[in-house]
């Protein structure tokens, strides 16, 4: 298996153990993660993750970039990456990637991955949704951006919260093409006992 590149930006959305989960899972299938954090994404990761959580997973990043690094390696479309999700996302950040505002380096890297064509998953944490961010998402998903709500299935009947993420970072990092073993199939044939 060849070593693919990602991107993992993280806004300031609730929902941060998405991130770190998809950072592992990247990780784990032997390719390199990339991590931009913004200043509301710092803010939210220190309120709901333990610092060792959070310094046990970036310790795994190939690389980790504060947001108001514009001029970071993957900010350039001459930094080959193979995708990029932003999770979790803010409606603040889903507003700034539809207006194609390049002034940070989240969004920098996300007009590379719009203008080279490279896979780009937005991952936003919100309910419910404002017409306007609806019509944002929509825009967004007619330029190739794959939206996935942070919406978990529970047709694997999770037992835990843990779960519960687990689900969301492997259907994200399905989304950018990497499989993990640990996304449960559909099996209509067990759902039911009686």
């Amino acid at each position: 298996m060849s070593t693919e590149r990602y991107v993992v930006a993280i806004t300031g959305a609730s929902g941060s153990e998405y991130a770190l989960r998809l950072i592992e899972i990247l990780v784990e299938a032997g390719h390199e993660a990339y991590v931009v954090i913004s200043a509301g994404g710092l803010v939210t990761l220190r309120h709901e993750v333990e610092p060792e959580r959070l310094h046990q997973v970036l310790a795994l990043a190939t690389e980790v970039f504060d947001d108001a690094d514009i001029g970071a390696s993957i900010a350039s479309g001459s930094f080959v990456f193979d995708g990029l999700a932003v999770v979790p996302c803010s409606m603040n950040s889903l507003a700034r990637l539809n207006a194609h505002m390049a002034d940070t380096l989240i969004t920098r890297a996300a007009m590379v991955a719009m203008k080279e064509r490279r896979r780009m998953v937005v991952v936003p944490r919100e309910m419910p949704m404002a017409t306007g961010t609806l019509e944002q998402m929509a825009r967004l998903s007619g330029l190739g951006v794959i939206i996935a709500p942070a919406s978990p299935g529970f047709y694997h009947r999770p037992q835990s919260m843990e779960e519960l993420v687990e689900f969301v970072a492997a259907k994200t990092a399905a989304c950018l093409g990497v499989r993990s073993w640990r996304l449960k199939a559909w099996k209509a044939n067990q759902l039911c006992d009686t």
